[in-house]
C-alpha cells in the first residue's frame, strides 16, 4: 500500500521502518516498495536506523535516492546486499545485475 497511501498511513509506515532499528537481533530484511515511486523521501532517511547486527538486506522498487546508499556504510555486520527491480534512483544507480 505504501507510498500510494494517505499522509497518515504512510507516516505508519515510516515508524515501521524507523522501528526495525529497535529489533536488535534482526539479521535479514527485505524492503519491497511498490511503483512507480511516489513517496520514495519517507524511506530514504529511516535507513539509518536499521540494526546494526543486519547481514542480509534486500531492496527492490524502492526508488531510493543514490546518496542513501550511504546509510547502509554503517552497517558492519552487513555481508549480503541485493539491489533489484529499481532499487535506487540518480547519479551510479545504472548497473548491472548478477543472478
Amino acid at each position: 500500500m505504501w507510498p500510494y497511501c494517505s499522509e497518515s498511513v504512510s507516516s505508519l509506515w515510516s515508524n515501521c521502518i524507523r522501528n526495525l532499528g529497535l529489533m536488535p537481533q534482526l539479521e535479514e530484511l527485505i524492503i519491497v516498495g511498490l511503483k512507480p515511486p511516489v513517496q520514495v523521501q519517507k524511506l530514504g532517511p529511516h535507513l539509518n536506523s536499521l540494526s546494526e547486527n543486519l547481514k542480509k538486506l534486500t531492496l527492490s522498487f524502492t526508488y531510493l535516492p543514490w546518496e542513501s546508499m550511504t546509510s547502509l556504510y554503517r552497517l558492519p555486520e552487513l555481508e549480503e546486499l541485493k539491489l533489484k527491480n529499481h532499487p535506487l534512483t540518480g547519479c551510479g544507480a545504472q548497473f548491472q545485475q548478477r543472478d
